[in-house]
């Protein structure tokens, strides 16, 4: 990989970047709240995110990465804490290497995406169109 290259990806995986993709998707959830945009045209964008809308309305399924399933345990942590704070209580795992957050509501998705990028690393959530970006934070 040359320096260009690298230099690019480490810029789309900046927490400035990734910043920028969580208010992006804020400020798509409220013009959805406000009417501005119905659920047909937030719904690809939401996807892209890894949230997926659920039968209930308002609320969202959160689906978090896990590189190569391994978690440290203070990424655990604020995985339990998002699943206490945001969700039901608990997080299903997946077969592939994801925990899953049901009747998470719409307007906590940011707050939830934050708290991965602040204190997980390693761990991804889909945040922008044809691409994964890495949170970068690390601890």
């Amino acid at each position: 990989m040359n320096a260009a290259v690298l230099t690019e990806v480490e810029e789309r995986h900046s927490r400035e970047a990734i910043e920028a993709e969580i208010v992006r998707f804020e400020e798509r959830a409220q013009q959805l709240r406000n009417g501005t945009i119905t659920e047909e045209q937030f719904r690809p964008f939401r996807l892209k995110h890894g949230t997926y809308g659920q039968r209930q309305p308002g609320f969202q399924m959160l689906r978090v990465k896990i590189a190569a399933g391994v978690l440290k345990p203070t990424q655990l942590r604020v995985l339990a804490d998002i699943g206490d704070n945001y969700s039901t209580g608990r997080g299903h795992l997946t077969t592939r290497e994801n925990i899953q957050f049901h009747f998470v509501k719409l307007e906590n998705v940011g707050t939830a995406m934050r708290l991965l990028a602040d204190s997980v690393g390693r761990l991804t959530i889909p945040l922008a169109p044809s691409r994964f970006s890495r949170l970068a934070a690390q601890i």
